[in-house]
């Protein structure tokens, strides 16, 4: 049985792990707490509500946590092109 700390909804946001038995819990506004959902988790890495996972919950888990956020990876590849240019 594993210890889970509970997280506020305005503190800043754990790592995000590729299994969901590390991802830890946060606490709602009303006291009650809970583990973000795999759409929560992918939002917070910064995908689209359009990208589509495959697999069951642990796949989808590991393509999250194992991701380079798409955001840094954009701008990643904006400044390499600019470089290139």
């Amino acid at each position: 049985m594993g210890i889970y700390v509970t997280h506020e909804m305005d503190a800043p946001a754990w790592t995000i792990t590729a299994t969901h038995r590390n991802n830890k819990r946060l606490r709602t506004d009303d006291g009650r707490s809970r583990y973000f959902t795999t759409r929560e988790l992918a939002r917070l890495q910064g995908f689209d509500d359009a990208w589509e996972f495959r697999g069951d919950d642990d796949e989808q888990m590991r393509q999250i946590g194992n991701a380079v956020p798409p955001p840094m990876a954009r701008a990643l590849m904006a400044a390499i092109a600019a470089v290139l240019s």
